[in-house]
């Protein structure tokens, strides 16, 4: 059985939650917003403080998920190292992410529903920043590991 480093995958869990609070905040929060049918120029400051507290259970989830997911992602890494350290976690997050990740995305976005240039734009960004997460998590477990 392979000793994982448990503080890495926590260190990327965390990671993930902040790229995606700057992801889908100040970087593209209009565009996912317009993607997703939440107009938050409409909203009043009491409805957006009761969205806030309604979603805080969503981030406790999603955080619980992430460490999963990087856990699982650590033994991939520690497992298949095409080169040491941080470059074997960047190659392995990289086909990862195009074999595994891009696709069923791609998936979802062409089977959403939304009108193709919604569903493109949903493509994009979920996609840029499962690349730039996956990498960012690769390069860590990588060098820990």
């Amino acid at each position: 059985m392979m000793a994982i480093n448990f503080w890495a995958v926590l260190v990327v869990a965390v990671i993930s939650m902040i790229l995606g609070s700057i992801w889908y905040g100040p970087l593209f929060g209009k565009t996912w917003g317009r993607i997703i049918g939440m107009d938050m120029q409409n909203t009043t400051p009491e409805d957006k403080k009761k969205m806030q507290k309604s979603v805080m259970p969503l981030y406790f989830l999603n955080f619980v998920l992430s460490v999963l997911t990087f856990y699982i992602f650590a033994h991939y890494v520690k497992g298949w190292q095409p080169a040491p350290g941080a470059h074997g976690g960047l190659i392995n997050a990289f086909w990862i992410w195009l074999g595994f990740i891009m696709p069923m995305a791609a998936g979802a976005a062409m089977w959403s529903g939304k009108p193709r240039k919604l569903a493109w734009q949903m493509f994009w960004v979920t996609m840029s920043y499962q690349l730039v997460l996956f990498l960012i998590a690769g390069a860590i477990l990588g060098a820990w590991m």
